[in-house]
C-alpha cells in the first residue's frame, strides 16, 4: 500500500502514518535496525520510529508474527529506545488517531 511516497505492508500502517502526520510528530517509517542478539547479528524492521519530546519510541502494527517481533523489544530498549508498543492491526485500521494519541502519551511518560 502506498502513501505519500512510502510503501507500507497494510492499510492499517497507512492509517497510522496519516494519523501521525496530522499530529505533527517526527517519525521514520520502515526503519531497519542492526542488532546483536544471543544468536548473532540480525536485522529488525521497525514499523514506526517516533521522536516525541526528545524521546525515541517504536509503534508496531502487528501484521506479522507478534511474538517474533516482541522478542527483540528488550534488545532495542537496552540500546536507548524508551518505549515500544504493539497494536493490533484491527485497532490501527479502526482507530488510528486513538492509537497515535495513546502511543504519544505513553512515550511522554516513559
Amino acid at each position: 500500500m502506498a502513501w505519500d511516497g512510502w510503501q507500507f505492508r497494510s492499510a492499517a500502517e497507512v492509517n497510522v502514518a496519516e494519523a501521525r502526520a496530522s499530529a505533527g510528530v517526527l517519525f521514520f517509517p520502515k526503519v531497519t535496525a542492526r542488532l546483536t542478539t544471543p544468536d548473532g547479528k540480525q536485522n529488525q524492521d521497525s514499523h514506526f520510529l517516533i521522536c516525541y519530546q526528545g524521546k525515541l519510541g517504536i509503534l508496531v502494527v502487528d501484521v506479522e508474527d507478534a511474538a517474533l517481533e516482541a522478542a527483540t523489544d528488550g534488545i532495542l530498549q537496552s540500546q536507548g529506545i524508551r518505549h515500544i508498543q504493539h497494536y493490533d492491526v484491527t485497532e490501527c485500521t479502526a482507530e488510528p488517531h486513538g492509537v497515535v494519541l495513546e502511543f504519544l502519551q505513553l512515550l511522554s511518560q516513559a
